[in-house]
């Protein structure tokens, strides 16, 4: 096992010379990211752990932790272009939890402030496309949802801006929920492309 520093030292060398540093498109990702920043976890011995380890932490009560300050995703796109899609950044909120970090801000502080920063921009994503589409009804999907302490953030928002959220109950939102959605995909288009007895 290879030293903390050995560690850091590869990944910034990996980082510099762009390999071995996959592009990944999922919130799992930046979870675990804000959590080594924050000293929570360096390591995940399994899936989520580290996820797992923030979303504990936001639940400890502290002051002001809901309110995000300083922490905030980028929202662009769709104006009047539907379907141009919206891009979400992170560097600026990363930068923020670094900032913390380095200004010796509490771990729960930042976990609390990074759930309340995501439970924002689900919001603001939500918003911009009810503004070019429509619609009040939001399926909240994806692993991210079995983070009660981010699904209820995202909840209040939701419902703050009018919204009708919809959650999980009988089926789990995460991988197995998606296989479950294929097989009914799947389905579907097989009985569409069967031949119809006349």
């Amino acid at each position: 096992v290879r030293a903390a520093g050995d560690r850091a030292a590869v990944i910034a060398s990996q980082l510099a010379h762009g390999r071995a540093v996959p592009r990944v498109g999922t919130m799992g990702r930046l979870f675990d990211a804000v959590a080594s920043l924050a000293g929570v976890r360096q390591v995940n011995l399994h899936e989520a752990e580290a996820a797992m380890d923030l979303e504990s932490l936001a639940r400890t009560p502290m002051p002001c932790v809901a309110t995000g300050v300083g922490y905030r995703f980028g929202v662009d796109g769709i104006a009047d272009a539907p379907d141009a899609g919206l891009v979400v950044t992170w560097r600026d909120l990363v930068r923020a939890v670094a900032a913390d970090v380095l200004a010796g801000v509490q771990a729960a502080v930042i976990a609390g402030r990074f759930h309340a920063a995501v439970a924002r921009m689900v919001g603001d994503v939500c918003v911009r496309i009810r503004a070019s589409c429509g619609g009040r009804v939001v399926g909240l999907t994806g692993g991210c949802f079995q983070n009660a302490a981010l699904t209820e953030a995202v909840v209040a928002v939701l419902r703050q801006e009018g919204f009708a959220p919809a959650i999980h109950h009988r089926v789990p939102p995460n991988d197995g929920g998606l296989a479950l959605g294929q097989a009914v995909l799947a389905r579907g288009r097989l009985m569409a492309a069967a031949p119809r007895e006349t």
